[in-house]
C-alpha cells in the first residue's frame, strides 16, 4: 500500500522511554493510497483490521493520546 492523499494529524512522544526507549510517532490519516490495503509486515502484528472511528475510540489503544485524534475525525 503507498499513500497518495495524507495530513499529519499529530507527533506524540513515547510514554514509557525507560522501557521502550524515546521515541516520536508521526500520526497521519490517509485518505487515498495505491495498491491493496494494509497487510501485516512479518510478526508485527497479529492481525489488521478496519474499524469505524466509534469502534477504535473503545479498543485497548497504545497510546492515550489516540482516543483524543480519533474523537476529532469522528466529528
Amino acid at each position: 500500500m503507498t499513500p497518495i492523499e495524507f495530513v499529519e494529524l499529530a507527533t506524540l512522544s513515547e510514554q514509557q522511554p525507560n522501557i521502550n526507549g524515546e521515541a516520536m510517532y508521526h500520526i497521519f490519516l490517509v485518505t487515498r493510497w495505491d495498491g491493496v490495503g494494509p497487510a501485516a509486515q512479518g510478526h508485527e502484528h497479529s492481525e489488521i483490521r478496519w474499524f469505524h472511528v466509534s469502534e477504535a475510540i473503545r479498543l485497548n489503544l497504545a497510546h492515550p493520546a489516540y482516543i483524543g485524534l480519533l474523537t476529532r475525525l469522528e466529528s
